[in-house]
């Protein structure tokens, strides 16, 4: 089977970049007029939530992976169940205070994909590729900390302070780390980094607080073992 875009011939009238700017978790927004049936990107089982708070009527294609594609603001439902690549599974709405609109102040289709692990990513970076791929290096690492160390910016593979600060609160609880929680890593940050890398993700270097190649090597090993978990 294969993961496709039936939608590319639509303009896209808001972007994933858009979405996540404005504090969204993100998604891909296509211009097109009430009662335009969505078709399915791949093989599916149906689950139609209606009036789904501000996503308003929402359809999710579940994979058998445990993964699922979301379409927000329908117009109409078809029925629950199984559906084949290309097959209709909703119709376009969006039309500002329609019912089923949600917070949509005009029509269009919302098209977002979510992980087994429940993380929310562009389904365009998935194409061709019914089981999406885990998360790999700093992008595993920020899904396992949003999930277990109030994590709560992007999963977008770049660390900044956000990421550095919910590691921190994961090395002053396990790993000795005992500076501030500023998301700055400096000496005490690294070498509680590489002791804990030590002991579980096969680092091989010193514990000296200074990051290296093997720091950040392992580090990605770290992010890969532990996105799924």
């Amino acid at each position: 089977m294969t993961y496709k875009n039936y939608l590319s011939g639509l303009r896209v009238s808001d972007g994933w970049a858009d979405h996540v700017a404005r504090g969204s978790l993100g998604g891909i927004d296509y211009a097109t007029g009430v009662g335009t049936p969505i078709p399915a990107p791949t093989d599916g089982r149906v689950e139609n939530i209606p009036n789904n708070g501000s996503a308003g009527n929402t359809v999710t294609l579940w994979h058998p992976d445990g993964s699922r594609d979301q379409f927000l603001h329908l117009s109409k439902f078809v029925a629950p169940g199984n559906y084949r690549a290309g097959d209709t599974i909703g119709f376009s709405g969006g039309k500002a205070g329609a019912p089923g609109s949600g917070s949509s102040t005009g029509p269009h289709i919302h098209w977002h994909l979510v992980l087994a692990n429940g993380v929310r990513v562009n389904p365009l970076n998935y194409l061709d590729n019914v089981s999406a791929p885990t998360l790999t290096g700093w992008a595993g690492l920020q899904a396992w900390l949003k999930r277990h160390y109030g994590y709560i910016g992007n999963i977008d593979g770049a660390p900044g302070k956000l990421t550095w600060s919910s590691l921190q609160r994961f090395l002053n609880q396990f790993w000795g780390y005992r500076g501030v929680l500023d998301g700055i890593p400096g000496p005490l940050t690294w070498r509680s980094t590489q002791t804990w890398l030590k002991k579980e993700h096969g680092y091989t270097g010193v514990c000296d607080g200074i990051p290296g190649p093997l720091t950040q090597a392992a580090l990605v090993r770290a992010g890969t073992a532990l996105a799924n978990k």
